[in-house]
């Protein structure tokens, strides 16, 4: 993807109600400290960004004065705004101002009735999709809600009357209209992005997981010694261990669970104590619902333990750190886990020990720190950290230092600017060329072929249609968009784009039945591109494709009018290259090879043959004859077995080229496979196998039995002997490009594990001459795969508006000279 520009930004944070200082709630420590930071990260940030808050006006309790409609901090340089209402209308007067001031990026931090009533709820995605006319937005949800937390007890735990159904139903449309019109969400954990992907069917792409940030609130405490925290919190001075919950009072925390727990607690240890510092939360204290909820814990915690349980209430910014110093041990009783915790991040930063529910799991992966929500476990966890001596309570603050390290602040921010970048970035972004095939399906051959495509291309003006988009950006540093559950994003891109590149060999056949799909779906998705551009005058290029099963009439009339239609088309096989001329002959049709050659090629060999120590297999599970596949894997297996016996130093590898995506991968298949190997410790699944980690594997072994027809290319880019499995027709019309059919083999009915031993004994006695052979095959084909390559870099001239490169192999510049006309401006 392209980089941030480098002029002045001007960047907003949006916080209703916020205060500078040791905030509170999750928003304002969000807000404080990562703004705080983010003008302090030099390498991350530039000096020339502008940083201002924006937040609404908020009316203090008696006694204290109002806040300033603005203030301007000179260090680090901040200005705060209080410039709109916490209500629906207020959005009107945010648009304005923001339209007003010209920002680059607004950073909106949100959570229920933050921005007013349940209407503001609704009106909160429209107008995030308002603001992406004016600036990139991007938004923080410090609150996820599951579907399925949504009930009766739900309702009853928020103090509102609306009917669970109808709550259930707020929040889909919330959260999808947000995932629609947002183009960047930030959550505190891997579960909220989950959930928003699993429940709301949010782009994964859209998501990013940025963890709360933790501090130390007890820094500037540490001239109070125990006495006087004592005296200040009004604890009993024989008190034992204290225990403390902390944070506002709402129902799903769990509050009088804990109470109930702690009494029982009480009677084995009479010298413990329970800190209750709080308050009532500001979104439901004016219902007298939630006010006689208030009343009735207060009126249980003195009826649990007299004297044991102290209810502090409001604990004032500057105690916090005070607070924090005195308790022993933190609880939270949560019945939920919907939204990041402010008081958990405190135990972390300052290192207090704490108990959580089991509710918590998702963001405390520490066991003996969790309780379940049933009679008597909480009980139990009090009792036992009761009992532990000082060196004990000591090493249970060693998981929080993990925890700590992964939630510094300074990490927070930098994640938050490179999120911006990412932002910025997409929205600046103009597609030139745009690029679609099997992309994203974690299939190493597609992806191979991808990463030799934008090598020949101006990457920051390419867009990738793929299935995995995040995935994709991520292994090829590349804008990319969902090929198919964004119809709209993807037609935006394909009217933007100067050229269409289709690329992979599936491209032109009848899907498999046993992978469930449409049997003409690529067909007609190829016709319609071509169509598309022939209508719009777009050029529409087809790289590396061979032709497979198209038996049907209409699959055939689908192909040949695709192939006529197609500015340019290069297949990786001749057979293929035929086809076309024959019933297409008027398509700009090239031979060329997979653009995989193009890669470097194997040293040369000294002709002495090497044990062939290190097998590698490369598994497929959508084979042509699907009713033979578990006989084929159990087959594997045995040959396998036959393979590692004959040399106790021999080992295997499997090379799983399909590791995800579909229900059943290669990594699937190889452990099936290994269940009939009764030597499987000598054999690893090489997982996750990627680009990465190609060239070191092969490199890794001596010969290779595959499936995969990438993994064959592979092997003779790399001179590795091997046994071809034919499990599908290109595999086999490759073994006859490179003439080498005598090591393949049929799976089918008369496959069996003896006469794949056997073949691989012949390999082993021809191995010297197979690597010759197979590194003189990789040299020609690496030339042929030049072809593509050329037309590759004709359309990056061509976008770019610069001349060609002087060609470097006269013979594939004359083949390409006919197709030079169609990508004339």
């Amino acid at each position: 993807m392209q980089n941030t520009p480098s002029h002045s930004l001007n960047i907003a944070f949006v916080s209703p109600g916020f205060e500078w200082g040791p905030a509170r709630t999750s928003v304002n420590a969000m807000t404080a400290y990562a703004m705080h930071l983010l003008s302090h990260i030099h390498n991350a940030v530039p000096h020339s960004w502008t940083l201002t808050i924006l937040s609404s006006h908020k009316r203090m309790p008696s006694g204290r004065a109002d806040l300033p409609a603005t203030e301007l901090l000179p260090s680090p340089p901040i200005r705060i705004e209080r410039c709109f209402r916490g209500n629906s209308l207020g959005f009107l007067r945010l648009l304005r101002i923001i339209r007003q001031r010209h920002f680059d990026l607004v950073h909106f931090q949100h959570e229920t009735h933050l921005y007013g009533g349940p209407l503001s709820l609704l009106l909160f995605p429209l107008f995030i999709g308002l603001a992406r006319f004016v600036t990139t937005p991007v938004v923080t949800l410090h609150h996820v809600v599951r579907p399925t937390q949504v009930n009766a007890l739900f309702a009853q735990m928020h103090h509102t009357h609306i009917p669970p159904v109808f709550i259930r139903w707020g929040y889909r449309i919330f959260f999808r209209l947000l995932g629609f019109l947002a183009p960047s969400i930030i959550v505190h954990n891997d579960l909220f992005r989950e959930v928003l992907v699993q429940d709301y069917a949010i782009p994964a792409e859209h998501i990013t997981v940025i963890p709360h940030g933790v501090e130390d609130p007890t820094m500037a405490a540490l001239s109070c010694d125990r006495a006087e925290l004592l005296r200040q919190f009004h604890i009993p001075k024989d008190a034992g261990t204290i225990f403390g919950f902390f944070g506002y009072f709402t129902g799903y925390k769990g509050i009088e669970f804990l109470l109930e727990e702690f009494g029982k607690h009480v009677l084995k240890f009479p010298q413990s104590v329970l800190l209750i510092g709080g308050l009532p939360a500001e979104a439901h204290a004016e219902k007298k619902s939630y006010q006689s909820y208030v009343n009735g814990l207060r009126q249980l915690a003195e009826k649990t333990a007299p004297g044991r349980v102290i209810w502090h209430g409001a604990v004032h910014d500057d105690r916090v750190g005070q607070y924090f110093r005195l308790i022993d041990c933190l609880v939270l009783p949560y019945r939920l886990c919907f939204a990041s915790s402010g008081p958990l991040s405190y135990a972390i930063g300052s290192q207090t020990p704490f108990l959580a529910s089991e509710e918590l799991r998702p963001i405390v992966p520490y066991d003996s720190l969790l309780f379940a929500l049933r009679d008597g476990a909480l009980t139990e966890k009090l009792n036992a950290f009761a009992a532990l001596s000082a060196p004990e309570r000591e090493a249970l603050t060693i998981p929080l230092q993990t925890l700590r390290n992964a939630h510094q602040w300074d990490a927070v921010a930098r994640s938050t600017v490179q999120t911006y970048e990412r932002s910025l970035a997409r929205a600046a972004h103009r597609t030139a060329i745009l690029l679609t095939g099997a992309y994203g399906q974690q299939n190493l051959g597609d992806e191979l072929l991808l990463s030799r495509c934008l090598a020949e291309l101006p990457r920051e003006r390419c867009t990738v249609a793929s299935s995995q988009p995040h995935l994709t950006e991520e292994q090829h540093r590349v804008f990319s968009i969902h090929a198919h559950r964004q119809r709209f994003t993807f037609l935006r891109h394909l009217l933007q784009a100067h050229t269409i590149i289709v690329g992979g060999g599936d491209q032109f056949k009848l899907l498999k039945h046993s992978m469930h799909r449409a049997r003409h779906a690529l067909l007609l998705q190829c016709f319609l591109l071509t169509l598309i551009g022939r209508l719009l005058r777009k050029s529409v290029v087809f790289v590396s494709i061979g032709i497979g099963n198209i038996s049907t009439p209409l699959a055939r009339f689908l192909t040949v009018r695709t192939l006529g239609w197609a500015t340019a088309v290069s297949f990786r096989e001749r057979e293929s290259y035929d086809f076309c001329r024959t019933f297409a002959p008027h398509a700009r049709a090239f031979l060329s090879a997979d653009l995989a050659f193009l890669g470097a090629s194997a040293p040369e060999h000294n002709g002495k043959a090497t044990p062939g120590r290190v097998l590698g297999i490369t598994p497929v599970f959508n084979i042509d004859h699907a009713e033979q596949y578990a006989y084929i894997t159990q087959e594997l297996g045995k040959a396998a077995d036959g393979f590692l016996g004959a040399d106790p130093e021999r080992s295997a590898l499997f090379l799983p080229f399909q590791t995800g995506f579909s229900a059943h991968h290669d990594v699937m298949v190889s452990r099936e496979i290994l269940t009939h190997i009764e030597q499987n410790r000598r054999c690893t699944v090489v997982e996750p196998f990627g680009i990465d980690r190609v060239d070191a594997s092969f490199r890794s072994i001596d010969v290779l039995w595959g499936m995969r027809l990438h993994s064959i290319i592979l092997s003779c880019l790399h001179a590795i002997p091997f046994v071809a499995l034919l499990y599908d027709v290109k595999v086999k019309k490759f073994l006859e490009a490179i003439d080498c059919t005598a090591w393949g083999i049929e799976l089918d009915k008369t496959f069996s594990a003896e006469k794949l031993l056997a073949l691989h004994q012949q390999l082993e006695e021809h191995a010297p001459d197979i690597r010759h052979h197979l590194q003189r095959q990789a040299q020609r084909l690496a030339g042929n795969a030049e072809v593509s390559a050329r037309l590759l870099r004709h359309i990056a001239a061509e976008v770019c508006g610069t001349p060609l490169p002087d060609p470097g192999n006269p013979a594939a510049s004359d083949r390409l000279e006919s197709c030079h006309a169609p990508f004339a401006s």
